[in-house]
Formats: structure tokens, C-alpha cells, sequence
């Protein structure tokens, strides 16, 4: 019995140290791949989202102001909850703007004209130019 045990052992094999590298540098490989992909995507509904709150705080704003007789609301909290559920809040990571990944803190407001606006450091854009 002990005789057969040890054959079986010797006839075991395990991996060699080239295929384990092999797989290593597939996995690397594929790694190197679906990481970038996974960034960008969530820049993109980063992006989405920032957008979507604009036009929901546009439509609020225009609502507001034909309830009103064209007065602008003073700020997002003029708008909840007759207008708005709830004051949208800025998505917090990476966003795409202008071609370019960026991350910086947005910031949710109302202009002149009753259109949402997103402000970032000194730059500020609408739902129609915030992509």
C-alpha cells in the first residue's frame, strides 16, 4: 500500500514556473485593460448625472417662474420640495469635460435667467454646455 502511495506521488505534476508566468502576464494584460475602461465609465455617469440634475433644476426653475409670473428663484432650495423631490446633489470623482477627464468640486446653482448652473473653480456651464 505504502509502495502504491508513493508512485502516485511521483506521478503527480503540478504547474511549471512558465505556465504560472504565462497566466500571470494574461491576467496583467487584461487587467491593464478593464481598469482604464472602469474609470471612464464612471467619469461618464459622473458626467450623466450632472447633466440630468441641471435640466431637472432647468424644468423646476421654468415651472417656477410661469407659477410666479416670470420671477427667478432665488437659489435650488426655493424650488423643494413644490418643485424639486429633493435639491440635487454633485456627483463626487471624475467627470468629463470638454474632452478632459477632470475631478474638482461642483457646485449646484441658479442664474439670471433661471437656468441650473454648474459651477467649477471660476468656470460655470449650463445642461447645454456641460460635456
Amino acid at each position: 500500500m505504502f509502495v502504491n502511495l508513493k508512485n502516485k506521488m511521483k506521478c503527480q505534476r503540478g504547474f511549471t514556473l512558465i505556465e504560472l508566468l504565462v497566466v500571470i502576464a494574461i491576467i496583467g494584460v487584461l487587467a491593464a485593460i478593464a481598469v482604464p475602461k472602469y474609470v471612464n465609465s464612471i467619469a461618464s455617469a459622473n458626467t450623466a448625472k450632472v447633466q440630468a440634475d441641471l435640466s431637472a433644476i432647468d424644468t423646476a426653475s421654468q415651472l417656477f417662474m410661469s407659477n410666479s409670473g416670470g420671477a427667478v428663484p432665488a437659489n435650488i432650495a426655493a424650488l423643494v420640495p413644490t418643485y424639486l423631490a429633493v435639491a440635487p446633489t454633485p456627483p463626487t470623482g471624475n467627470y468629463i469635460i470638454g474632452g478632459a477627464t477632470k475631478n474638482a468640486a461642483i457646485a449646484y446653482g441658479i442664474n439670471g435667467d433661471g437656468r441650473g448652473i454648474a459651477t467649477i473653480g471660476n468656470s460655470t456651464y449650463t445642461a447645454d454646455t456641460f460635456h
